[in-house]
């Protein structure tokens, strides 16, 4: 309501008004405060939401972990590229290399031949894994003088080889030392040396033909299985042996090729010098190891060792034991029958059917020592 213009009619309105307004602010102050609005209640946390806030606890330590490791890594890998970055910091100096020394050495190539037993039988069985007949020593021989002379030709590349020594190392044939091989050889030992006799002629002709301007220089020593007595004997073990008689015939053979010798002298012991170094070869049948940890090994350098204070000696070579070993200046030889009942029965090593080559550098010694292997 708009106030009258009389004067106290208006002074009356407004008393009236601010009275009434007196009165609401009154109502106002001393109205009831409308209570608050409860919270819903939180319900306790259940084992769920524990193991998840654990979780996700261990979960922020690991990944904490995980940081600093990587900052770790980082760090290293830094130090890295500094060394790095400092030692390539200058262009690296460039070296000259030595100046290789032209020409070619003159060498001398040896190879071992030893432990044939051509005459013996040996049947495969789930024990022994060869087999072997005089069929089988006539492929054998023809592979290993057909690997030589692949050898000879290899290292001809290289090197000036004047000089082959070609060792017939004994116990070419079986023969019939024991009861057994009366039984297990399938010829008797006259015959079979003849065909030995055919079978090394052959080879020797073949590495004569392909390499016509090679020297070849063959020692010879017996084996102790091709003896006529009972015993072997020190002296005269020589006179006893199929393998003597075979080794002039042959040495006959070649008679009128001069660059062919046969060196078979009476000794078990034989010596040739070649390229100012002395061999030794010798059948090996007087060593004995007995089973030893060491092997071969032990009896070998005690035998050499012994044998020095006769003679001083470069390289020794030996057979007898079926397994082919080198030890620098001792080279035990293979067999080309390769294992059978009687290895078997004493320890010998199951080896491979296998023959030995070496090469002597005129001013380094003894180098390229490789197996000939004559299976097929």
């Amino acid at each position: 309501m708009t106030a009258p213009r009389d004067p106290a009619r208006r002074e009356e309105y407004l008393a009236r008004e601010r009275a009434r307004n007196a009165r609401r602010a009154a109502r106002r102050i001393h109205a009831p405060t409308p209570a608050p609005t409860p919270a819903p209640a939180t319900p306790p946390p259940t084992l769920d939401d524990e193991r998840r806030a654990e979780r996700e606890r261990r979960d922020g330590i690991g990944t904490r972990a995980s940081l600093r490791r990587a900052l770790a890594r980082v760090d290293e890998l830094e130090g890295v590229v500094a060394t790095l970055e400092r030692y390539t910091a200058e262009p690296l100096r460039a070296v000259d290399p030595a100046p290789s020394r032209h020409g070619r050495h003159a060498a001398a190539a040896v190879a071992l031949l030893s432990d044939v037993h051509a005459e013996e039988r040996v049947e495969r069985t789930p024990a022994i894994p060869n087999e072997y007949s005089l069929a089988h020593a006539e492929r054998r021989l023809a592979r290993f003088f057909g690997g030589l002379g692949w050898l000879l030709t290899d290292c001809a590349r290289t090197y000036d080889v004047g000089t082959l020594v070609l060792w017939l190392g004994g116990d070419l044939i079986s023969g019939d030392i024991h009861d057994e091989l009366l039984e297990r050889c399938e010829v008797p030992p006259g015959e079979a040396m003849l065909r030995v006799r055919d079978w090394i002629a052959a080879g020797i002709a073949r590495v004569r033909t392909e390499h016509p301007t090679l020297d070849v220089l063959v020692p010879c020593s017996v084996g102790n299985h091709a003896r006529t007595t009972d015993r072997m004997r020190a002296a005269t073990g020589y006179g006893h042996s199929w393998e003597w008689v075979l080794y002039n015939v042959l040495a006959s053979d070649f008679r009128h090729d001069t660059r062919v010798r046969f060196h078979a002298p009476k000794d078990e012991l034989v010596y040739v010098d070649v390229l100012d170094m002395s061999l030794a070869f010798h059948h090996g049948h007087r060593l004995r190891y007995n089973g030893g940890i060491g092997g071969l090994t032990i009896p070998m350098i005690k035998a050499v060792h012994r044998w020095q204070a006769w003679r001083d000696c470069d390289f020794y070579s030996f057979g007898h034991f079926h397994t082919r070993l080198d030890l620098g200046q001792i080279a035990v030889n293979g067999s080309v029958i390769g294992p059978n009942a009687y290895g078997l029965s004493i320890g010998f090593s199951p080896d491979v059917p296998q023959q030995s080559f070496f090469l002597l550098d005129a001013e380094r010694g003894k180098t390229r020592v490789e197996p000939i292997w004559v299976t097929e």
